[in-house]
C-alpha cells in the first residue's frame, strides 16, 4: 500500500529499531473502507535500521500501526 506522508526527518544514520514517529498524510487515504482525509495523523515505529556507508545509502524499515482522522 502507498501513503504519501510528510513527517518530521527519520534518518538512517540517528534512528533506532524501536524508536516511534507521527506523519501525517498528503492525500486522503482508504484502508479497509475507512477513508481518511489528508492530514490524518499515521503513527508507527522502526523496526531495522540499515545503517549507511560508502556503498549504501541506508534504509529504514518502519510499520505504522495507527492512524487517526485528522477532521
Amino acid at each position: 500500500m502507498h501513503i504519501p506522508l510528510t513527517t518530521a526527518a527519520l534518518s538512517a544514520k540517528d534512528s533506532q529499531a524501536g524508536d516511534g514517529f507521527r506523519a501525517y498524510t498528503t492525500e486522503c487515504v482508504t484502508i479497509d473502507g475507512v477513508t481518511y482525509p489528508a492530514g490524518s495523523i499515521v503513527r508507527g515505529k522502526i523496526v531495522e535500521v540499515i545503517r549507511p556507508s560508502h556503498n549504501c545509502k541506508g534504509g529504514l524499515k518502519v510499520v505504522f500501526t495507527e492512524i487517526e482522522n485528522g477532521d
